[in-house]
């Protein structure tokens, strides 16, 4: 079952177009639709953009002042409301008002047998959130695919407790990210802390970026106008195709030719990155070691001749990675598994790795010690690396090594 929130603003300007276009892709399913301080004379064109709509009126009385602070967090709420209030037997997928469907997310509902918990994840997207310093961008909501069960329904009350705690307070449940230029909110700050609450219950996986597309891909099957992106011709195309407006459209699809068209001459001018490593032949003849860990697949796939006789696991901490690169593997028989740098760790033994400075935080290997030196004589990560050889490489893209040294007992 698909569930969305919204008030009777955003609900002609935006979610009538997400209603419309799970009709398109999705005549059957079933969607229930919170609307917010909102009169039933709405009923009818809902059930017109997609019929199969339950809609569920909640009226709240808030404080003028406090009416941006609700929205923004609304839909946290609504979990608890399904699974713990209304006791629904679905699963669920959540998808925020600004999203409309390229193609049917039926596959997502499948992905729900072997997971409790998958949204958008950004491990390395560390930045301020209103309660933490780290924790303001690892999560986009967009789009959220929960399964109905007892840990869930935990999950559910537990989240809407903690954002309903900060509300009490007053504060503003959005901040400024001067650093990084950005707004974070709390609604997808404590929906990744609660998480982080109960992770030893929830089977969480990242969402494949398909499900939550910010760049309006190709491939994209539920593009997701988020912030400034709504202004973009790709979106407004999508609205203007609903509304039959074809003076819109027009005027979007000579916006969209300009704007590809600077894309593609901008492509010729950046080169792309690489992650080939001139060393690798001499690193792999004195290791003589067959196994070869690697950490970002991107290392296998630029320097395939190389590892061509080699025994490669590949490992990826980065979603999208994981995704894009999925079916290059398995086309070449390449394991491949996703680590949640959160929960897990890799452990292995008298092999090399292979791996960017950034992964280095979820090494858990075993026998010796190993310094580093950097072309800064700086370690990034206050951790203590064990490795079951001498051999430690990191792509000369990231960092550039000028000595592995062998030290017994060396922590940083």
């Amino acid at each position: 079952m698909i569930t969305t929130i919204v008030d009777k603003n955003y609900l002609y300007k935006e979610c009538q177009y997400l209603l419309q276009s799970i009709s398109k892709y999705m005549p059957d399913e079933k969607v229930y639709l919170f609307l917010v301080n909102c009169d039933d004379t709405v009923k009818e064109d809902i059930l017109k953009w997609h019929s199969n709509t339950t809609i569920d009126f909640r009226i709240f009385d808030i404080p003028q002042e406090q009416y941006r602070s609700y929205m923004y967090v609304m839909m946290t709420f609504i979990f608890d409301w399904l699974l713990n209030e209304k006791k629904i037997n679905e699963n669920i997928i959540y998808l925020d008002a600004d999203i409309v469907l390229k193609g049917t997310i039926i596959n997502l509902y499948k992905e729900l047998q072997n997971y409790d918990l998958m949204f958008r994840y950004h491990p390395f997207n560390r930045i301020k959130g209103p309660t933490t310093d780290e924790f303001g961008g690892i999560m986009n909501n967009g789009c959220i695919a929960i399964k109905n069960n007892t840990v869930m329904a935990q999950y559910a009350k537990q989240l809407k407790q903690n954002i309903q705690n900060y509300l009490d307070t007053k504060k503003d449940p959005v901040i400024f990210v001067k650093e990084a230029n950005v707004i974070t909110c709390i609604d997808q700050e404590m929906a990744f802390t609660t998480y982080l609450s109960l992770k030893d219950k929830i089977k969480f996986f990242p969402l494949d970026n398909i499900y939550n597309d910010t760049q309006y891909t190709k491939k994209g099957i539920v593009w997701h106008a988020k912030g400034v992106l709504r202004t973009y011709p790709e979106y407004l195309i999508e609205c203007a195709k609903y509304d039959k407006n074809y003076f819109v459209l027009t005027k979007q699809y000579i916006k969209l030719l300009y704007r590809q068209t600077k894309k593609l001459i901008k492509s010729f001018l950046i080169e792309p990155n690489s992650f080939y490593i001139a060393e690798l032949n001499d690193i792999l003849t004195a290791a003589n070691l067959k196994d070869v860990i690697i950490i970002n697949s991107n290392y296998y796939l630029d320097n395939q001749k190389s590892l061509k006789e080699k025994n490669v696991i590949c490992y990826e901490t980065n979603p999208v990675i994981y995704y894009n690169n999925k079916t290059s593997l398995r086309h070449d028989n390449i394991q491949q598994y996703y680590i949640n740098n959160i929960t897990e760790y890799i452990d292995h033994d008298n092999c090399l790795l292979i791996c960017g400075e950034s992964d280095l935080i979820i090494q858990k290997n075993l026998s010796q010690h190993l310094l580093i030196k950097t072309k800064t004589n700086k370690i990034s990560a206050n951790h203590e690396y064990r490795l079951s050889n001498n051999y430690l490489l990191i792509s000369p893209k990231i960092v550039k090594i000028i000595k592995v040294l062998q030290e017994n007992s060396y922590k940083y």
